[in-house]
């Protein structure tokens, strides 16, 4: 299982070496299933709810 923010076509852009992107990719994506989940990005928003928690807190 991978998990990516990233789109398929953009891992290319983050493998250094395309001998190596080549080799990976062509082995994780050639029977995969991709599913695209829709949604809140989680980092963002449990940043926010704690930015709420600590809001007067250093005041």
């Amino acid at each position: 299982m991978f998990a990516s923010q990233l789109e398929p076509d953009q891992w290319y852009l983050r493998i250094n070496s395309e001998l190596c992107a080549d080799s990976i990719l062509n082995r994780a994506v050639e029977h995969a299933r991709v599913l695209d989940i829709k949604g809140p990005n989680m980092r963002e928003y449990t940043a926010g709810l704690k930015a709420e928690m600590e809001k007067g807190y250093w005041d």
